[in-house]
């Protein structure tokens, strides 16, 4: 740790959420700390970096990186804004359960110069902090609706959901919806769907898909006339054609 006299120490603040989580690796933490490296301490603010400082802050390569950026917002510890001409902006949440009441709004201007870092190496000089000032981080439980949805993912498959991106992509259903009729669509789509590729941003996407099935009227007693003889009637066809038998051994 490099210690600048008047300035420091200064650390990461990493949610212990995220290091219990047990499918995050060190990657996946490093990446989460090189982000924090641009924030407040304490604060859900955003900050601007590219891939290529992110990658050198985290020993990571960019593409490694990348990968572990998807994973994080995946699973609601963060969000970004694509800013054309420059760095995404990024809004790092200190709970994942926190995503939808804690996270800020994207693009708020006049971010300090501390939380902000433009397309060069490192961030700007750090203001000086009051390390006796103490700082609250907000977490929040998720809404009885979500552990609600939770308790079906974990319920069919197991393990631990995201409470952040099912309340995320589930909550406009919610409210346009009465819950009923999207807690059953929800319980389809995790019954026919592999854990692996089960998704709350794909359900939402194909959400109309996952109602009732209409019942389907068996085709019974279906009777058709041959094409060469029509006042003959015939129960079955022959690729796809209505012929009589005598037409179809008459085949070359």
């Amino acid at each position: 740790m490099k210690v600048v006299a008047g300035r420091g120490p200064y650390f990461a603040q990493i949610p212990f959420h995220l290091l219990d989580d047990p499918e995050v690796d060190a990657e996946g933490i490093a990446t989460y700390c090189a982000l924090r490296r641009f924030t407040d301490f304490g604060s859900d603010k955003g900050c601007f970096a590219s891939h290529k400082t992110l990658a050198t802050v985290a020993g990571l390569s960019v593409r490694t990186l990348k990968r572990r950026l998807e994973w994080l917002r995946n699973n609601g510890w963060v969000d970004w804004d694509k800013t054309v001409g420059r760095s995404n902006h990024y809004a790092v949440n200190n709970s994942r359960y926190g995503v939808l009441d804690a996270k800020p709004h994207l693009g708020q201007p006049d971010l300090p110069p501390q939380a902000t870092v433009a397309q060069g190496v490192g961030p700007a000089d750090p203001l000086p902090r009051d390390s006796t000032r103490e700082t609250s981080t907000k977490t929040s439980t998720p809404p009885a609706w979500v552990q609600t949805l939770g308790e079906a993912w974990i319920k069919i498959y197991g393990g631990i959901p995201s409470y952040g991106q099912i309340g995320k992509h589930l909550k406009p259903l919610v409210e346009s919806q009465p819950f009923e009729v999207v807690e059953g669509h929800w319980g389809r789509y995790l019954a026919a769907t592999e854990p692996r590729f089960a998704s709350p941003a794909r359900f939402a996407q194909t959400f109309g898909g996952w109602g009732v099935p209409e019942p389907v009227t068996p085709l019974l007693n279906l009777r058709w006339r041959c094409c060469n003889h029509p006042d003959r009637e015939i129960t079955s066809r022959y690729d796809n054609k209505p012929l009589c038998p005598e037409c179809v051994e008459a085949l070359p």
